[in-house]
Order: C-alpha cells, then sequence, then structure tokens
C-alpha cells in the first residue's frame, strides 16, 4: 500500500520474515528488510526511524511495540501502531477506491476491530458499485472541474459554479439516467452561460 502511494523504500525492520515478505523484496529493490531485535537493538532502530517518514509498529511483542512507539514518538516522527491505534499518532484505515480513482473511501475504527471496518468498508463498496447515478456524477463531475481549471484560474470563482451545476434540474436528471455525455454537454453549458454574465 505504501509502495502504491509513492513511497521511495519500505523498511521493515524484525526479528524475522516470512518467506512471503522474502520473495517480495527479492522482486522489488523498494522494499529493504532489516534484521532488528527489540529489546536490545535500540540504537540501530533509532537509525532505521531517522530516515522514515512514517513509522508502523505491527509486532506481536508488546515489549517490543512499546519500545519502538517511545523511539519512533521522541523522534517526532508520525507513528502508526497496529497494534494499539490510541499509542500512536496516525491512522492507517481500510481503504478503498471507486469509478477508476475518482472516488476514494477509508474506514477506521481506530484500533478496535479491524473486522468491523473491513465489514463496514465492504458493505459501502457493494452500495456504492451498484449506484449508476454516483458512478456518472463522479465522472462527469471530475470532467468538469478539470475544464474548469484550464478556463477559470481562482479556485473562488470555480466554486460557487460548481454548486450552480449541481443544483441545475437537468444536470440532476442526466446524471441519475446515467447519461455521461450530456449531463457534461450540460455542465459546460452552465459554465460557460456563469462565465459569460460574471467573468
Amino acid at each position: 500500500m505504501f509502495l502504491e502511494a509513492g513511497a521511495r523504500e519500505v523498511v521493515v525492520a524484525s526479528k524475522e520474515f516470512s518467506r512471503e515478505l522474502v520473495e517480495l523484496a527479492n522482486r522489488d529493490e523498494r522494499i529493504r528488510l532489516v534484521e532488528v531485535v527489540l529489546p536490545g537493538m535500540e540504537e540501530e532502530f533509532g537509525e532505521l526511524v531517522d530516515r522514515a517518514d512514517l513509522v508502523v509498529i505491527a509486532s506481536s511483542s508488546k515489549e517490543a511495540n512499546k519500545i519502538a512507539v517511545e523511539i519512533a514518538s521522541r523522534k517526532g516522527k508520525l507513528v502508526n501502531n497496529a497494534t494499539s491505534a490510541r499509542e500512536g499518532n496516525t491512522i492507517v484505515p481500510f481503504r478503498s477506491s471507486f469509478f477508476n480513482g475518482e472516488i476514494h473511501v477509508a474506514v477506521t475504527s481506530l484500533g478496535r476491530s479491524g473486522v468491523a471496518a473491513r465489514r463496514v468498508l465492504e458493505k459501502i463498496e457493494k452500495c456504492i458499485k451498484q449506484d449508476r447515478e454516483l458512478e456518472t456524477l463522479a465522472r462527469v463531475m471530475a470532467r468538469l472541474k478539470d475544464y474548469l481549471k484550464e478556463n477559470i484560474e481562482s479556485p473562488k470563482q470555480r466554486l460557487p459554479i460548481y454548486f450552480e451545476i449541481e443544483k441545475d434540474p437537468l444536470f440532476t436528471k442526466l446524471v441519475s439516467e446515467g447519461r455521461e455525455e450530456e449531463a457534461y454537454e450540460r455542465g459546460l453549458e452552465i459554465i460557460r452561460r456563469l462565465s459569460a454574465s460574471r467573468y
């Protein structure tokens, strides 16, 4: 997930590594495995933390997790404690995206119940994936936003136009019927009319 988000390197520090993780690291040079045992190798772990932007704590050892959180927090790092969310300062939620990345959804239980959070996300996914109107709206508004950004520089001037498009009855009808191209053309009509009268 971190690599997909653009991380240049993901370092996994542990006293042992699964076969799957070793194979993954062998295939991708952006993954580095470093053997670290806590307690005992605090200095080595601290050096890894110095180069990190985000530290994720996820071991099965309470003692190791506590030491790792203390070191990372003392160094002012973003800390996600996957074993106890309240002992970190950053949440890594369950996430999903829809409509070719136009909409993203994230769900967390703040560490209370990953099972429940994942189930909530599954229900949201099921609901959203079946909604043709939402898909059409997401696609059309993304295209209209691109057009507006190319033609109107000021975000303050663009913002009221989005609301005018959204409340237009014909635009709403076309979107609800899944008529993407016609909805896009209607949005362009509204933009051009408002641009001519205001700017």
